[in-house]
């Protein structure tokens, strides 16, 4: 009796999808690793753009600062807008409160983010049976 054609149809799906699923992290990991650069080499011009808008907007830009620093995984977090806003005359209290909401708020929304597109997105891309394959593994 010979090994059944269908097993190693399913082992060279499997290692396709291994492969697909390694190079789109390698395209994440540099796409990450080019923003991080691209935030180094420009974080002081960054951060002056980040003070000119807490001048301007007050309060609400340090909470859409630390809604979108949060949200996106960069170089630049939540603190840069609370320190903007209590060096510039801000209740620093105030200040901190609005940054945690902001913050809380991004995880929240990431969190659904991935509930609705994420599975989503990996059932669209490998299928019903390779996403329930991944699913048992879990």
């Amino acid at each position: 009796m010979g090994r059944l054609p269908g097993k190693s149809i399913r082992r060279r799906v499997g290692k396709k999808i291994k492969e697909k699923l390694k190079l789109q992290f390698l395209v994440f990991i540099c796409l990450m690793v080019a923003l991080f650069m691209v935030i180094l080499q420009f974080y002081d011009e960054i951060r002056t753009w980040i003070d000119g808008l807490i001048i301007a907007y007050g309060l609400m830009a340090v909470f859409l600062i630390s809604l979108a620093s949060d949200s996106t995984p960069q170089l630049i977090g939540a603190d840069v807008p609370i320190l903007a806003g209590i060096a510039l005359g801000f209740p620093a209290l105030l200040t901190l409160v609005v940054a945690i909401f902001a913050s809380g708020l991004a995880t929240i929304l990431n969190y659904h983010i991935g509930l609705k597109y994420g599975a989503a997105s990996f059932h669209k891309s490998y299928g019903p049976e390779d996403y329930n394959k991944l699913i048992r593994r879990l």
